[in-house]
């Protein structure tokens, strides 16, 4: 008998196939490995995630500081002449600040000018992970637009108070929008009451007294601040205010600023004061049947000394475990920075957007060793979970962690019904997973909230999640996944995963571009040693945990609100957005 006959002999008979819910365990076998190359299974591959640096500043300034790092792009870019493939993101800038600012954009887009106007427009996919390049014409009164990357399109005007005309144009026709500008021309008067001289202390309140600033319903002052990280200078905002003659703002601000990146300096730094409004346009060559949504701002620049300069702040995690009758389990609740996050204590009504518990029942591993010529080989078969045991946990758990939310932070919740029934749910849904249940796998949701994919198209991102605070009437979107997870380490197991996200809308409303978040949680318990011939239905509910579950979630909810306090400083920040 050949050796590779006796390994398809081992797996017939080893294998134990599960028969009336009882669980099927092939143990660890060593076979050796010396044998001819086309009967040797190959190892398994490791998955290697490419982590992405996040940079500061608005998505151009991203977009930027990939390229100047040598990356070439952020994702790919295709042609395309289909415009219901793309929306366009469109910014029209007033104002612009000079050059001494120094920061990377100045020299990345073209012609570039104090106190010129420039737009911007960025085709965003609606259906594909990459970035499109119009096969056809981008024009701005006339004039082609300058390309610059990742869908990125821009043009320079002298300063006016004229409005543009965008048109979009290839063999399928023409998109065409007059874009109006942001007139109000902001202008910093004073700063800290004085005309020169401008210092901001970091352990102090500093105040910006401001003209020409926009009264209209939802504008926001958005500042900005110049620093550099690795050598590379940008502008990263700090905030966005609700618009006054005099705003005052903690010097600890700085330390909440929009980055994720350590080292950063602010020598030869300037404050960038934009006055921004959300406006819209109508297509007058009907390709776009519902207006579009713009940006249009404008902004003054003055240079600040920084003092009492304190490393930036990136959040905090807070963590417990607990050992309880059916085993240890532990909780951690990460907040980001007040930039990123928004206080626990605000989220009063809460639309849930998933719902869902997922897992495995499926697992198979296999190990070499070539010093030992030995290979091990893992398989887990869990039976197949009916359809009505899951949600029979989800209708059970659903109740249970809306509670704890209403207790701990008094917010009310929508119904499910409410929330899938909006059309801007349904039209996000189409990228959810759908709802399966095999032999290897399940995902099951409550009531159609469906879990999202970590990664969307970019027009999802941008319009897809924020337009649901709008449509529920929700001030938090929470996304709730309960994971099963199979899994050999040491011995058979299967653990249960809960992990919670709360997101809030953007910082700066309407004119912000990407949502907060008030935390992320990962609830995690000890896995249950499995055995061969086991009842799994008869164990499924020490498995899943559920009481423990809400139990740590309940604590670490308490832990986060407790620890938000006495960092004392979201609160404040986010005050003066009101």
């Amino acid at each position: 008998m050949t050796n590779k006959m006796l390994l398809l002999l081992i797996s017939s008979t080893l294998i134990i196939h599960s028969t009336n819910a009882q669980l099927g365990i092939f143990k660890k076998k060593k076979t050796d490995t010396n044998q001819t190359p086309d009967s040797v299974a190959a190892p398994a591959k490791e998955e290697k995630e490419e982590k992405k640096e996040k940079k500061g500043g608005n998505f151009f300034q991203k977009v930027v500081g990939k390229i100047a790092k040598g990356a070439g792009g952020v994702i790919g870019t295709k042609s395309t002449d289909n415009f219901s493939s793309f929306e366009p993101l469109v910014y029209f800038s007033s104002n612009l600040y000079g050059k001494e600012v120094g920061t990377m954009e100045i020299d990345f887009i073209p012609g570039w000018k104090k106190n010129s106007d420039l737009v911007t427009v960025m085709l965003m996919p609606a259906d594909k992970l990459f970035f499109y390049k119009l096969d056809g014409s981008v024009k701005v009164d006339g004039i082609p637009a300058d390309y610059l990357a990742a869908g990125a399109y821009s043009k320079i005007f002298e300063g006016s108070n004229n409005n543009k005309t965008l048109e979009l144009e290839t063999k399928n026709g023409k998109a065409k929008f007059v874009l109006i500008p942001n007139k109000n021309k902001i202008k910093v008067v004073s700063f800290n009451n004085s005309k020169e001289n401008f210092e901001l202390d970091m352990n102090k309140d500093f105040t910006i007294q401001l003209e020409n600033f926009s009264t209209k319903p939802g504008a926001m002052v958005k500042i900005r601040v110049s620093a550099t990280i690795l050598g590379l200078r940008g502008l990263y905002d700090i905030g966005s205010f609700k618009p006054a003659a005099s705003i005052t703002i903690p010097g600890y601000i700085l330390e909440h600023i929009n980055t994720t990146n350590k080292g950063m300096s602010f020598k030869n730094c300037y404050l960038v004061i934009d006055d921004v409004e959300l406006k819209e346009a109508n297509d007058e060559g009907g390709k776009y049947k519902t207006p579009i949504k713009y940006l249009a701002g404008n902004s003054f620049a003055i240079p600040v000394k920084v003092t009492n300069d304190a490393s930036t702040y990136f959040g905090f995690t807070v963590r417990a475990e607990e050992k309880l009758p059916l085993g240890k389990i532990n909780y951690e609740f990460v907040k980001q920075n007040a930039f990123f996050a928004r206080p626990t204590e605000q989220a009063k009504k809460i639309a849930v957007t998933t719902f869902a518990i997922t897992g495995t029942t499926y697992y198979y591993n296999e190990k070499e060793d070539k010093l030992m010529q030995t290979r091990t080989e893992k398989e887990l078969i869990f039976p197949q979970i009916p359809d009505a045991t899951l949600n029979d946990i989800l209708e059970k758990m659903y109740p249970q962690l809306t509670k704890v939310f209403q207790e701990e932070l008094g917010a009310a919740f929508i119904a499910p019904e409410a929330v899938t029934g909006t059309k801007d749910y349904q039209s996000l849904d189409r990228y959810s997973y759908n709802d399966a249940n095999t032999k290897e796998n399940f995902s099951k949701s409550y009531k159609g909230l469906h879990p999202l994919p970590t990664t969307v198209p970019l027009a999802a991102t941008y319009n897809g999640e924020p337009a649901l605070f709008a449509a529920t009437g929700a001030n938090a979107l929470l996304k709730v996944t309960l994971n099963l997870q199979l899994s050999w380490d040491n011995v058979p197991q299967m653990k249960p995963i809960l992990t919670v996200e709360m997101l809030g809308d953007k910082n700066g409303g309407e004119t912000g571009v990407l949502l907060t978040k008030f935390f992320t949680a990962k609830i995690t318990g000890q896995g249950y040693k499995l055995k061969k011939g086991m009842d799994t239905q008869k164990i499924l509910g020490d498995i899943v945990r559920q009481d423990d579950l809400m139990q740590m979630l309940r604590a670490g909810l308490k832990d986060l609100l407790a620890k938000e306090k006495q960092n004392g400083e979201y609160g404040p920040i986010w005050e003066l957005q009101k």
